[in-house]
């Protein structure tokens, strides 16, 4: 049987369902500001319904607040924003999940440009916005997975919002692509002539008959880890490989959710 588990779900699903009950919050935001050259501002966010909001207009015009608690009212007070549609259930339960497991903690900014503007992208949990990254004048970025997968959340749900995104100097890494056996933290082991295996492991039947396999796995040859792409974790269906060494002996064991890379803090893309 299928069945995947939020880190702390129950606890997660509750609070955001008695607040869409309640009213709409704000769970990701992004915005650009551009006072070297004019007033312009942008912002784009996902409210807890899931809903994409984009707004495009001067800074000065509309009283955009510097504090972080007034700009999230400000966006939920707008009646004259874009919507720009809603994410799918699976998309949403995913972005309350890695807000969720976001830790503490606060990204150093660094200057950069001049007169470029500065984009800046936040979560929001319990009311209190977590700093993803930024860019342009002054740019930085939080380096935990969650934040990465949502910095990146962010530009593709809005594209029109301004961002100095994958210019070096100017803006956050990202992920960095990593090898499969490298990221789970085999560093230095060898695996040459080892022997693997496979074997379904099952929530209620538990880990079936391994199966030996020919040659290593695709992904363990050439496969690169991308990024997170949840902060769920399967209790059921997933695949685990083995490598035996000459003697026998297990040398490492790697789970996949089908094409996701099982850890503990959630599941990984493997292109």
């Amino acid at each position: 049987m299928k069945r995947l588990m939020l880190l702390t779900l129950a606890l997660a699903l509750l609070t955001t369902t008695a607040l869409a009950e309640s009213e709409r919050t704000i769970l990701l935001y992004t915005d650009y500001e551009q006072l070297g050259w004019g007033d312009a501002l942008q912002v784009g966010w996902v409210d807890s319904e899931g809903e994409m909001w984009l707004w495009e207009g001067c800074a000065s015009e509309t009283e955009w607040p510097d504090a972080r608690d007034e700009k999230t009212a400000w966006m939920l007070s707008r009646t004259d924003a874009e919507n720009l549609g809603r994410l799918s259930d699976e998309a949403l339960a995913n972005l309350k999940g890695l807000i969720l497991s976001l830790p503490e903690g606060k990204p150093a900014w660094q200057a950069a440009a001049c007169d470029a503007g500065t984009e800046e992208s936040y979560a929001v949990r319990d009311g209190a916005a977590i700093l993803l990254g930024g860019s342009g004048d002054d740019w930085c970025e939080n380096t935990d997975p969650s934040a990465q997968a949502l910095y990146l959340m962010l530009r593709r749900c809005f594209p029109g919002v301004k961002s100095y995104w994958g210019e070096a100097g100017m803006s956050p890494l990202g992920f960095q692509r990593v090898s499969v056996p490298v990221f789970c933290g085999y560093w230095g082991t060898d695996f040459d002539g080892g022997r693997w295996t496979r074997a379904e492991l099952d929530c209620e039947a538990g880990l079936g008959e391994e199966t030996e396999l020919d040659v290593a796995p695709a992904w363990f040859v050439s496969g690169m880890v991308t990024g997170k792409a949840s902060s769920m974790g399967a209790t059921g269906n997933t695949t685990i490989y083995t490598c035996y060494d000459q003697d026998g002996l297990p040398l490492a064991s790697f789970e996949f959710y089908g094409d996701l890379l099982v850890r503990s803090d959630g599941m990984y893309d493997v292109k």
